[in-house]
């Protein structure tokens, strides 16, 4: 449903208003989940001069079966968001960004107890984009965050999701997709922050670039005093397609605390020669062995976008990507 004088649409359960229509409660939450973001520059941007961006309140224990879609539809965003989830309530959602020449979004997102959210970034930039994405994350006691965020890249894309568990038992896992190609740049960061016990953050990248394409993915995770008995870990897989392409995995892990599980790794790789003779041999072309390989390291993560929202939702995001194997 195109939102009248507004530069998005919005499909789903109307549980959503602009986000200029705010209420005095959710003015004090806005500014009460108040952060720095990639670059304080570009989280004030959004707030200050937000010409576009949603406030999402769900009922208390209510379960939506029909998934909220948010989809800009300008070339340039200046977009300030609000979704909460209240307590025992289970919400599905996606954001779709166009490939415009320059987005500033700031979302900030409260996960009450025993809420649970299932969110799909999905950024379809293009070469000349300059998009910043800033996002923040409260989880309450027992709520549960599923996160994937699919990124291309461009002239500058950075995004960055920061993530709190401040309720005993939350939960969040964060699945990063990116894909830059030619002269595109992506500078990505994830960050769990771990401060209720019995609680946990997971963070597993998947990427691939080629071409003279640049991908950092920064991913740390830190884990408070008192947040005992709790697990975080991060991981990030890249394959490279490209002698001229540049990859930087940065993992970081912080503990303050003894009684926990943590940990984090990083791999980065091009595709054996071996692996694609194999595939060769019963039939396929090279080209063909190529995406089918860089493709199998994607679909685990596309299957379980699948299941969550629907095949036209990942339909979309797998012809992209296919296209881009080179």
């Amino acid at each position: 449903r195109p939102i009248p004088d507004a530069n998005f649409e919005l499909m789903g359960p109307k549980i959503y208003k602009r986000f200029f229509e705010m209420d005095e409660s959710e003015e004090i939450l806005a500014h009460s989940l108040d952060f720095q973001g990639s670059d304080r520059k570009f989280t004030l941007l959004a707030d200050s001069f937000s010409t576009d961006g949603i406030i999402v309140r769900t009922e208390k224990a209510a379960n939506y079966a029909e998934t909220l879609i948010c989809k800009f539809t300008s070339e340039s965003q200046l977009a300030s968001n609000l979704i909460i989830v209240e307590e025992n309530s289970k919400l599905n959602m996606v954001f779709y960004t166009p490939g415009g020449d320059f987005s500033a979004i700031t979302s900030r997102f409260l996960l009450k107890k025993g809420a649970e959210l299932n969110l799909l970034f999905v950024n379809l930039s293009s070469a000349q984009s300059h998009h910043f994405s800033n996002n923040y994350y409260v989880i309450g006691e027992k709520a549960k965050l599923r996160l994937y965020d699919v990124n291309l890249g461009g002239t500058v894309v950075a995004p960055y999701h920061l993530v709190k568990t401040v309720g005993q038992g939350a939960s969040a896992n964060v699945k990063p997709l990116f894909f830059p190609v030619g002269n595109e740049k992506i500078d990505m960061l994830y960050l769990g922050r771990i401060i209720a016990p019995e609680s946990s953050i997971e963070i597993e990248g998947i990427g691939t670039v080629t071409d003279s394409s640049k991908a950092v993915f920064r991913g740390s995770i830190e884990i408070n005093k008192n947040a005992k008995n709790s697990s975080g870990n991060e991981h990030s897989s890249t394959i490279i397609l490209s002698d001229k392409a540049i990859v930087q995995a940065i993992p970081g892990l912080f503990v303050d605390e003894n009684d926990v599980n943590a940990s984090h790794a990083a791999s980065i790789g091009s595709i054996e020669n071996d692996k694609i003779y194999y595939l060769m041999t019963r039939g396929l072309s090279e080209s063909e062995a190529l995406k089918l390989i860089v493709a199998g390291a994607f679909e685990p993560v596309f299957q379980e976008i699948k299941e969550i929202f629907d095949d036209e939702v990942i339909g979309g995001v797998r012809n992209v990507f296919s296209e881009r194997i080179r």
